[in-house]
């Protein structure tokens, strides 16, 4: 394993499991563990792989009891290997699941964004459940992970018409602004390889935009947030950019040069405006690939766009990609 973002606190070699638990800190290295066959004629190079975009091989199982003779086991092996394939998905780690839970449900009530609920364990369980992969976590496993961490403090019993329930209450944000599920995990999941093995040459930065509107500056700065949290959990971002209070339709190249910065402080990962932005694509010397929510989340006037590319060649060298 090697580290991703060069934190030195995080281990030089890991368990698998916490590989598969926590896939955007870590890089499986290909090596001589055997992870893809050593028959192959040659092993294709980083571009190579990421322009083909193959499907993503897992590990060899563990070795089956001999039933012949050496060669035909060995065959088998081989074979074996080339047909195992990855899941689109894998399991998130309890702070993951924590985090992705603190957002939906903060503890702090947003204007516009969320709405006051009061919910059973049950309720929060299957609420939670359709936004991971099946078999995530328990509802049992799930309740005594949000007691332990106590942001939502304890449960309180409340009295229906027919029974008594035990529950909390939530700050719950709408589900319009709840748009985390993914529609095609094995895309997702060849976007993230593809993001991996082009991480030395193609840098890869989130841009999210709040146009301006009557909804209060809490209500935008947490959808910028709910944005912000989308894109990294999706892209494996390195950066993430944003604008406040932008038209769409607005040209990129002239937007945030008020200086206004204060609300950045405000947006969990967010370094800088639009024009932090661009000062980025000038001076980084890897390819840049840009990634936005929708077309409406970057710019919506394709003359405006078009310009923004062409004019800017380490983001015409690489790619404007659309997460929806």
């Amino acid at each position: 394993m090697l580290i991703v973002r060069g934190d030195p606190t995080c281990p030089m070699t890991i368990s698998r499991l916490k590989y598969e638990m926590e896939p955007w800190w870590f890089v499986l290295l290909v090596g001589d563990s055997g992870i893809i066959p050593s028959t192959s004629p040659s092993t294709p190079s980083a571009s190579a792989l990421s322009a083909s975009l193959p499907t993503p091989i897992a590990p060899p199982p563990p070795p089956l009891p001999p039933q012949g003779n050496e060669d035909s086991d060995t065959s088998s092996k081989s074979s074996s290997l080339s047909s195992v394939i990855l899941p689109g998905s894998v399991t998130p780690s309890r702070k993951a699941i924590l985090d992705f839970l603190k957002n939906m449900m903060p503890i702090e009530p947003v204007q516009d964004i969320t709405t006051e609920t009061f919910l059973t364990e049950e309720a929060v369980f299957t609420l939670v459940a359709a936004y991971l992969p099946d078999g995530a976590v328990k509802k049992s496993q799930l309740a005594e992970w949000m007691a332990k961490d106590g942001a939502w403090g304890v449960t309180k019993k409340r009295r229906t018409q027919s029974e008594r329930i035990q529950g909390r209450q939530y700050n719950l944000v709408k589900e319009s602004f709840r748009d985390y599920r993914w529609v095609d995990l094995n895309n997702v999941h060849q976007f993230r390889r593809h993001v991996k093995f082009t991480k030395d040459s193609t840098m890869t930065i989130d841009y999210v935009r709040r146009s301006k509107t009557t909804k209060s500056l809490g209500s935008k700065l947490k959808s910028l947030q709910l944005q912000s949290v989308k894109l990294i959990k999706k892209s494996l971002c390195e950066r993430v950019f944003g604008s406040l209070n932008t038209l769409s339709s607005s040209d990129i190249i002239s937007r945030d040069h008020n200086n206004d910065k204060k609300w950045l402080d405000k947006i969990t990962n967010c370094i800088g405006n639009t024009q932090d932005m661009i000062d980025e694509l000038n001076a980084c010397l890897k390819k840049i690939r840009l990634v936005t929510i929708d077309f409406a989340g970057c710019c919506t006037n394709t003359d405006f766009l078009r310009n923004f590319v062409s004019i800017r060649t380490r983001l015409s060298s690489g790619l404007l990609y659309i997460l929806t």
